[in-house]
């Protein structure tokens, strides 16, 4: 029963190609070139080192020599929070956290 099913399946498919139907379980070719382009793309490196926060009702944070207020992005990451001596950073369900003594994430 099995190899009947896999053998109609495929006729069903060799059928559709030679009318010049697509495959509609195949990625159009402009989805798949953007994904060939995604994975290709260099990754940015993560924020690596906090040199300074200012708290108060608009806290900054100076990472990687660059001052950021709170929602702001570097490096991909938003800076969610700052705290004495730390920022909190996240990007994609991942969560960073700078430290000034440790100058790097956790």
């Amino acid at each position: 029963m099995r190899a009947a099913l896999t053998l109609g399946l495929t006729l069903l498919a060799a059928l559709a190609a030679a009318d010049g139907l697509r495959d509609p379980f195949q990625r159009p070719a402009r989805a798949r070139a953007a994904a060939v382009a995604a994975s290709a793309a260099p990754a940015r490196p993560a924020p690596r080192r906090l040199q300074g926060v200012v708290l108060g009702a608009r806290s900054l944070a100076r990472i990687d020599g660059r001052l950021v207020a709170v929602g702001e992005q570097v490096a991909g990451y938003t800076l969610r929070e700052v705290g004495p001596g730390r920022a909190v950073l996240a990007r994609g369900g991942r969560r960073l956290v700078l430290t000034m003594d440790a100058g790097g994430g956790q």
